[in-house]
């Protein structure tokens, strides 16, 4: 059945997709209904087609050319009849709209038969301005001997399939998912430019956090816009406010070096176990800043304050 515009009888939109209750900061699956409240923000939307496979006792809504024709890109939702399970994939969006920080994700949501959270398992791509001084200091720790906890290839279908998701044309998408296959890398003039390129990260939503929250190695293929295909020890949160976004990263880079990240709004918080890092940040961080968009040491205390929520 076609459904793009899905409407009840009185011609009020319904909705299809996740969404994130405002109220309560739980994640929640709607199938052709009405949001819990109007401003509740929308993770995907999954209008397209509906239709039913009795082998899979699912329904399917979502984008035609993805689920029917193998398309490359497009969003669609599954609801398993007998178990109540719930699987999402195509582009994500997490609220996210600053002009200067900016963050994009794709990947998949599940719900498991018995749980009450969604779990993602995500590429994501992170980036606002920090000084070049910072940029080349940074990438020789994260590129150094014993940083990291191994390497990877992006060579993998989960990686080609977000990865796709997040570049806008269809034709450069797939250049760079065959340059994947070849060398493992992720290459392209814009696609491979952001600060930081994860390419799988897994999330779980946790109500008392107000966000969803990764425990897990962090696989990142790139930092600005050069390859570094390591794995890292790390904590990320990315904490849903009515009042916008706000992300945390501590990433663990090799024994006893660490890195801080946090982005509220227009403002980026670094600080970092290395003493060059956190001079380039005082030095150079005003340089970098303007109007719209301000970086800035933060305090050990936020760097302590925010470890010991997943102790």
């Amino acid at each position: 059945l076609k459904a793009d515009d899905p409407r009840d009888k009185d011609n009020k939109r319904q909705y299809v997709g996740l969404y994130i209750a405002n109220d309560s900061s739980h994640v929640y699956p709607l199938f052709y209904s009405w949001k819990k409240r109007y401003s509740d923000p929308e993770i995907t939307g999954d209008t397209g087609i509906l239709y039913y496979d009795d082998l899979k006792s699912s329904f399917f809504a979502g984008n035609k050319e993805k689920l029917l024709q193998g398309g490359l890109k497009g969003n669609f939702i599954q609801f398993n009849e007998k178990t109540h399970a719930i699987h999402a994939e195509g582009r994500m969006d997490f609220g996210f709209d600053n002009s200067v920080i900016k963050c994009i994700s794709a990947g998949t949501a599940d719900l498991p038969e018995g749980d009450s959270s969604f779990n993602f398992e995500l590429a994501m791509f992170l980036d606002f301005p920090l000084p070049k001084s910072f940029n080349e200091r940074l990438y020789a720790l994260l590129t150094a001997e014993d940083a990291g906890k191994g390497t990877f290839s992006n060579n993998d279908l989960f990686v080609k399939k977000a990865v796709g998701e997040l570049i806008t044309d269809d034709k450069t998408a797939r250049s760079v998912m065959k340059n994947m296959e070849r060398t493992g890398i992720l290459e392209g003039r814009d696609e491979g430019a952001w600060k930081f390129c994860f390419t799988k990260a897994d999330f779980r939503w946790n109500s008392k956090q107000r966000g969803m929250a990764c425990t897990e190695e962090l696989s990142l293929a790139n930092f600005d816009g050069k390859p570094v295909n390591r794995n890292f020890a790390s904590k990320m949160l990315v904490e849903h406010r009515r009042s916008g976004e706000n992300l945390f990263l501590y990433m663990e880079i090799a024994s006893g070096t660490w890195l801080y990240v946090n982005t509220q709004r227009n403002v980026t918080y670094v600080w970092t176990s290395d003493e060059a890092l956190n001079q380039s940040i005082i030095n150079e961080g005003p340089k970098v800043s303007n109007d719209n968009y301000t970086l800035r040491t933060a305090a050990p205390s936020m760097v302590d304050r925010f470890v010991r929520k997943f102790e």
